[in-house]
């Protein structure tokens, strides 16, 4: 069905009363010929993708779960348990890694020493059981997964609900819609990811959505994990090299081209000093239980 409504705010904003109306081109090689409808809600400012999907068709062969634990993936999960870690995580606490793709960053967690890490993915068969979602966790992390989901509410009722009562602690890491352009090619080929990304919150609009639930948010940062302090390691590098890679995100998992990278003294100065361009794209949000 057409996402004609937004589905996140109280006062639902509709597609013809859109602030912003755009058609924005897949950034997924297998889909780059595709345009999909991008729309603004007037009241909460949040993303919707107009067109309904078929699900299996577009996640088949899905580029991010070509993400291998090689040098670079390992820096970035490095730096993403740093956030948690400043957020209070501990090796005691039990994690659950809520939307886990492929594992990756579980397996990082369990060589780090935390032996309570679980994952749960319902389109990846290593991490599909159900049975870890029968019981609370310390931790329940979810990092880009949220603007998946078809049914955003029932999404973050569901992680929520895995979050233990008293004082356990839910992470929400996903793109906010309030600093993303439909009308930036960067943000095209970055945080819009057609048609993969359905609903994209404004991190305000994200907040107040959590806190209705009963939880305290705790900390909350425009930080992406991939934003590192190692060159050529930052969210402003990757995106303009997709873009002169081609427009696909694919070019990300593929042999790094170098000879483009050396001669752009654009993509030089993104790679060697990107961390210093804080582009507020995304969203990184603590909540307590009460």
């Amino acid at each position: 069905m057409e996402c004609r409504q937004c589905n996140l705010c109280e006062n639902p904003g509709l597609i013809d009363d859109a602030s912003e109306v755009k058609r924005i081109r897949s950034n997924v090689r297998q889909f780059q010929n595709e345009e999909f409808t991008v729309w603004r809600c007037s009241n909460c400012g949040s993303l919707h993708c107009l067109e309904d999907i078929d699900y299996e068709r577009y996640y088949q062969d899905y580029p991010l779960h070509m993400q291998k634990p090689d040098f670079f993936t390992l820096q970035l999960f490095s730096s993403r348990l740093r956030q948690l870690v400043r957020g209070g995580l501990e090796q005691k606490h039990s994690v659950l890694d809520y939307g886990c793709g492929n594992g990756g960053f579980v397996s990082f967690l369990r060589e780090k020493g935390y032996s309570s890490a679980e994952g749960y993915d319902p389109y990846d068969e290593s991490f599909s059981n159900c049975a870890v979602l029968g019981q609370k966790y310390d931790y329940v992390i979810s990092q880009d997964v949220i603007e998946h989901a078809p049914d955003t509410l029932s999404f973050l009722d569901e992680m929520l609900t895995l979050v233990r009562s008293e004082g356990g602690i839910a992470v929400i890491g996903t793109p906010d819609a309030a600093n993303i352009s439909l009308h930036d090619p960067i943000d095209a080929v970055g945080q819009l990811h057609q048609p993969h990304h359905r609903h994209i919150l404004a991190m305000a609009q994200l907040e107040r959505l959590i806190e209705a639930r009963g939880f305290r948010i705790t900390r909350s940062l425009h930080r992406w994990y991939v934003d590192t302090w190692i060159p050529f390691l930052n969210s402003s590098f990757f995106f303009h090299y997709t873009a002169a890679a081609g427009g696909t995100v694919d070019s990300i998992f593929e042999p790094i081209r170098y000879p483009l990278i050396f001669s752009s003294p654009r993509l030089l100065l993104y790679g060697l000093f990107g961390r210093f361009m804080d582009p507020r794209k995304d969203s990184l949000i603590f909540a307590q239980a009460r």
